[in-house]
């Protein structure tokens, strides 16, 4: 069993936040990805970070197709914002719209 402690780590969320994400129906590739955007951003205690679809297909387990199709619906649906695209050399930035009342998903 993994010891798994808040002094290993943690990552700060808004409790509104937290708590109202159930109540949108994503699915299950959707809210991986919101998880793995949650770490990588306010993991971090920040805003925003470089996240390619390989990096998502692996932090996920799934393929890069589907991860790619999920993160355009989600950009769609105003749930993740898109702050820097991608060039040749560097991958998009993203980060969570936190202001979860103006998302296009039903709840």
């Amino acid at each position: 069993m993994a010891d798994v402690q808040p002094e290993h780590g943690y990552t700060k969320i808004a409790d509104a936040l937290l708590e109202n994400i159930p109540f949108f129906k994503l699915n299950g590739t959707q809210l991986s990805i919101i998880l793995v955007v949650l770490r990588y951003t306010y993991g971090f205690q920040r805003k925003d970070h470089e996240l390619s679809l390989t990096f998502f297909a692996n932090a996920t387990g799934l393929g890069k197709t589907q991860v790619d199709r999920e993160i355009k619906q989600l950009i769609e649906k105003n749930v993740l914002v898109v702050t820097r695209e991608s060039t040749f050399t560097e991958a998009r930035k993203l980060g969570l719209n936190k202001n979860y009342d103006t998302w296009k998903v039903d709840n």
